[in-house]
């Protein structure tokens, strides 16, 4: 074998070498990725879940507030708009918009 065929078989099999490396690194990192992919994913539920919780828990005291505002309303009408103008005076204070409010 001549000197430029064993250097031509040397440079080959550095290459497979570092084609193997390379394949290697490739899949660690695929597969680090996947990982990530999963964690992101479970946090991502996780999160939706508990956002859907707090939704619900908040839907469920807004509707028990709109049947006690409505039961003040019925009972006592004086009582009922002066709770609406307490309310209103409150939200200005905070620098809200009272229209938000409105629902007329």
């Amino acid at each position: 074998m001549s000197k430029v065929e064993r250097l031509i078989e040397n440079v080959q099999h550095k290459v497979e070498n570092l084609d193997s490396r390379v394949n290697t690194k490739l899949f660690l990192i695929d597969h680090k990725v996947d990982e990530t992919k999963k964690i992101i994913e479970e946090n991502i539920i996780e999160e939706n879940n508990k956002t859907m919780k707090l939704l619900k828990q908040t839907k469920q005291r807004l509707e028990w507030y709109d049947y006690f505002v409505d039961y003040v309303e019925g009972c006592d009408r004086n009582l009922y708009n002066d709770a609406c103008e307490y309310a209103d005076n409150k939200e200005m204070e905070r620098g809200c918009d009272r229209n938000v409010y409105n629902m007329e």
